[in-house]
C-alpha cells in the first residue's frame, strides 16, 4: 500500500506542486531563516496568546449555545485557555 501511495500519488503531486510552492515560500523561507530564534519563539507564543484572547471575546450566549445548563465547567473559553497553557509552556521551556 505504501509503495502504491509513493508511486501513484505522492511523487506526481510533489512534482506538480513543488515549483509553485518554492516560488511562493522560497523567498519567505530565506527571510525567516535570517531572523534570530527568539523572534520565532516570540511569534509562536504570540499566536497562542492572540488565539486565547480571541476566544474570550465570544459572547456568553454563544459559548453556551446548545448546552443543557450554564455550568462553569461547560464554558468553552475556560477549556480552550486550559488547553493552550501547555503549548505555551512547552514553547517557553523547550524553545530555547
Amino acid at each position: 500500500m505504501t509503495d502504491w501511495f509513493e508511486s501513484y500519488i505522492r511523487l506526481p503531486l510533489s512534482k506538480a506542486f513543488t515549483p509553485a510552492l518554492k516560488s511562493i515560500f522560497g523567498p519567505l523561507d530565506d527571510f525567516l531563516i535570517r531572523l534570530p530564534p527568539w523572534v520565532w519563539l516570540t511569534c509562536a507564543i504570540g499566536l497562542f496568546v492572540i488565539a486565547g484572547c480571541a476566544v474570550w471575546t465570544l459572547k456568553r450566549g454563544y459559548v453556551y449555545l446548545g448546552a443543557p445548563d450554564q455550568s462553569r465547567w461547560r464554558d468553552l473559553r475556560i477549556w480552550s485557555t486550559v488547553l493552550l497553557i501547555p503549548y505555551v509552556l512547552i514553547y517557553l521551556l523547550l524553545g530555547r
